[in-house]
């Protein structure tokens, strides 16, 4: 009988959770989802469904998000080197992190990072403004934007840099090609060198 009873008790239990569950409001939802990607900010597949419910509900932007946007746009508009634009970037973050499903502001902040020549994060903010966009044509201007900052993480790699540096060496040797040099060493030795196909050679001493 006494066995009767708590499994009685545990099935009202789960019932009642479970109603509560569904009865759960698109924007209870949404809040409470943004509560847990702001203890987990690198977890993007709650931001993608975040951004995707945003999109569908339109919430009311909080006041937070509209003051770090205001403090990032004046830094960005009044930006003169990079740092000002990094310094833009961290305050439009905030504002991400106040608004995650507002897909515009991974859009502005794609622009802010491109800026400041930070194409991977700039790549990122694109990728999310992305998820969030319904319109076919932003969708496609996004897609072209996310395209050309392939083009420059690949280019601004570490690899990509050594390589150019090489070529440009190499340039500079051409345009010295057949240059003839000197050294009067301190014990008195005179060395005489030539740069031909783009090597040094030791010509008369």
């Amino acid at each position: 009988m006494k066995t009767t009873r708590k499994l009685f008790i545990f099935g009202l239990t789960f019932l009642a959770l479970a109603t509560n569950a569904h009865a759960q409001s698109p924007r209870e939802q949404l809040n409470q989802m943004v509560q847990q990607l702001q203890k987990n900010p690198s977890d993007n597949a709650l931001r993608e469904k975040i951004i995707k419910l945003g999109a569908r509900i339109r919430p009311a932007l909080p006041d937070e998000a509209v003051r770090y946007t205001g403090r990032a746009m004046f830094i960005f508009n009044t930006a003169k080197r990079e740092a000002d634009y990094l310094d833009a970037a961290r305050e439009y973050e905030r504002a991400v992190a106040s608004a995650p499903w507002r897909a515009s502001y991974y859009a502005d902040l794609c622009t802010i990072y491109e800026k400041a020549g930070k194409y991977a994060e700039a790549k990122r903010a694109c990728d999310f403004a992305l998820v969030g966009t319904t319109d076919s044509s932003q969708a496609i201007e996004l897609k072209q934007r996310i395209a050309g900052l392939e083009i420059g993480v690949e280019r601004n790699s570490v690899e990509a840099q050594a390589q150019r540096k090489q070529e440009e060496f190499a340039v500079f040797l051409k345009s010295i090609e057949g240059a003839v040099f000197q050294s009067d060493a301190e014990i008195g030795w005179i060395y005489k060198f030539r740069i031909e196909y783009g090597v040094l050679l030791k010509i008369a001493t």
